[in-house]
C-alpha cells in the first residue's frame, strides 16, 4: 500500500470520526463526496497476493538484478506469513520460480536470496514443503551445493526446512546416500566456509536426533570425510567445537566409535573445557 495512502485515509477517518467527545467540537457536516474519495482510496489498495503477484512478474521478467532483489525482499516479507506463503506457492506457482532462480547464470545474490526464500516457505508449513518435494527442490539444491561459493549457507537453509518436521520428506532424503554425502561433502570447505559448514553440522545431527521413527542416513567412515570432522573439532571457536562434538555424539551413538578412533576424533582434541567434558561423558555412555 503506498504511503500516500496510507496517510490520506488515516486523515480521513481522523477527521471524520464518530467519537461523541470529537463530534461536540463542532466537526463540519461530511461531504458525500469524501466518501467517494475513501472509496476510491480503498479500490486501490492491493491485496498481498497481489502484491506478491507483482514481484514474481518482475522477477521472471528478467529485469535487472537489483531490480530484482528489491522485488525478492517483497515476496520474503510476505511468505513469512503462512497463508500468503500457501498462496505464493499453490495460487502463484512461485515455488517453481525460486528454484529456477538457483541456476548458477544467476547472480550469487540473486541464488542465495531465492535459497532464503525457499526456506522461508517450507519452514514448518507442510503445504509448501509438499510442493517444493514435487517441484524437485532436493536434487535442484543438493546440485547446486556441488557447484556453489556464494550461497551455501542460505541452500542448507532451504534444505533444512524442507526436510526437517517432515517424515515422510525426511526418510525420501535419507534414502538417497548420494544426497546425505553432498551435504556432508561440504564440511570440506572449513577452512574458506565455515559458516555454511556450521549449518552443516547442526543440521546433520539433526538427521541423526530429531525422529527416532525415522531411519538414520548411513555413518559416514571415509577418513577424507572424518579428516574435515576432526578439523572442524579442532577450530578454536566454541562454537563450531559445540556444534562438532553435537554431530560426533551422535555418530558415535550410531556405530561410528571405531572409525572415529582411527581418525584421531576423541575428546583430548577439543580445546574447550566444557565441550571436551561433554563429549566424554557422552563416550562414558
Amino acid at each position: 500500500m503506498a504511503s500516500g495512502i496510507n496517510k490520506a485515509i488515516f486523515d480521513f477517518c481522523m477527521k471524520h470520526t464518530d467519537d461523541p467527545k470529537h463530534r461536540s467540537e463542532g466537526i463540519p457536516p461530511r461531504d458525500p463526496a469524501d466518501y467517494e474519495w475513501l472509496k476510491k482510496a480503498l479500490a486501490e489498495i492491493k491485496s498481498d497476493a497481489e502484491r506478491m503477484e507483482n514481484c514474481l512478474g518482475i522477477v521472471k521478467e528478467e529485469a535487472d538484478k537489483e531490480t530484482k532483489l528489491v522485488a525478492m525482499e517483497e515476496i520474503l516479507y510476505f511468505v513469512e506469513d503462512l497463508d500468503n506463503a500457501n498462496d505464493f506457492c499453490k495460487k502463484l506457482k512461485g515455488a517453481k520460480v525460486m528454484l529456477n532462480l538457483l541456476n548458477p547464470n544467476e547472480d550469487t545474490t540473486v541464488r542465495s536470496g531465492a535459497a532464503d526464500i525457499i526456506g522461508t516457505l517450507a519452514q514448518n508449513n507442510i503445504i509448501c514443503q509438499g510442493i517444493l518435494l514435487a517441484d524437485g527442490a532436493i536434487p535442484t539444491i543438493i546440485k547446486q551445493l556441488e557447484v556453489e561459493s556464494g550461497s551455501r549457507t542460505k541452500l542448507i537453509y532451504a534444505l533444512s526446512s524442507i526436510t526437517r518436521g517432515n517424515r515422510d520428506i525426511l526418510q525420501f532424503f535419507i534414502k538417497n546416500e548420494e544426497w546425505v554425502a553432498a551435504v556432508v561433502d561440504v564440511l570440506k570447505f572449513h577452512k574458506t566456509d565455515l559458516r555454511a559448514c556450521k549449518k552443516v553440522l547442526f543440521y546433520l545431527a539433526c538427521l541423526w536426533r530429531d525422529d527416532p521413527e525415522v531411519q538414520k542416513p548411513k555413518i559416514p567412515s571415509h577418513p577424507e570425510t572424518l579428516s574435515y570432522v576432526k578439523a572442524l573439532l579442532e577450530n578454536d571457536g566454541e562454537d563450531v567445537q559445540e556444534l562438532a562434538v553435537d554431530w560426533c555424539i551422535q555418530l558415535a551413538k550410531h556405530g561410528a566409535r571405531a572409525d572415529m578412533e582411527k581418525a584421531g576424533i576423541n575428546p583430548a582434541i577439543v580445546s574447550s573445557t566444557a565441550e571436551r567434558a561433554r563429549f566424554e561423558q557422552a563416550l562414558a555412555q
